[in-house]
C-alpha cells in the first residue's frame, strides 16, 4: 500500500480545482520555477506533471498568500517551512489523506511584511498565541486542508 498523501498522484486539472486557482496562474508558477514541488522533480524524462496530495496542499495555501500580494517566491518559502512539523505522515504508508487535514485542524498562518521581508507564525491552538502585528495575512491552513482533501476525493481521479 502507498501513503495517500505523498505517493497518490493527480492530474494538473484535478489539482487546480482541488486549489481554487487559476490552471494559467499555476503552469506559470511552475514552468518558471517559483515554485518547487514534488511534481516538478519527478517530471525529468515525462510528459506530464503529476501531482501529490501534498503538492495540491501547498498549491492551495500559497495561492491564497499570493491573492494578499505576497510574492510567489516568498509564499512558497513560508508553506515549505510550515510542513515540516507534519512530515511524519509521510513515512507510515497507512496514513490516510484525511489525516493531513485532521493534524493541521485549527492551525493558522499569519505573514506580514517588515523592513527585512516576509515574516511569518504559525498557531496550532495550543499554548499562548504568538506575537504578530496588527496587519497580518490569516490562512485557516486547516480548513484550506480539508478543502483540498475533499475537491481531490471528489474528483476521485488520479494517476
Amino acid at each position: 500500500m502507498t501513503n495517500p498523501i505523498s505517493d497518490k498522484r493527480y492530474r494538473f486539472s484535478s489539482v487546480v480545482y482541488a486549489t481554487g486557482g487559476n490552471a494559467k496562474v499555476i503552469r506559470n508558477w511552475l514552468d518558471r520555477k517559483q515554485v518547487t514541488l514534488e511534481a516538478n522533480e519527478e517530471r525529468e524524462g515525462q510528459k506530464w506533471r503529476r501531482f501529490s496530495v501534498w503538492d495540491a496542499f501547498r498549491l492551495a495555501v500559497i495561492r491564497r498568500l499570493v491573492e494578499f500580494c505576497i510574492p510567489v517566491e516568498a509564499a512558497g518559502l513560508i508553506v515549505g517551512g510550515l510542513l515540516v512539523p507534519h512530515m511524519l505522515l509521510l513515512s507510515d504508508k497507512n496514513t490516510p489523506a484525511r489525516a493531513l487535514a485532521a493534524a493541521l485542524s485549527n492551525t493558522v498562518l499569519f505573514a506580514w511584511r517588515e523592513e527585512q521581508g516576509w515574516k511569518h507564525k504559525t498557531y496550532n491552538g495550543v499554548g499562548e498565541r504568538p506575537e504578530v502585528p496588527d496587519a497580518v495575512v490569516y490562512v485557516d491552513i486547516g480548513a484550506v486542508a480539508a478543502r483540498v482533501i475533499d475537491a481531490l476525493q471528489e474528483i476521485g481521479e488520479e494517476y
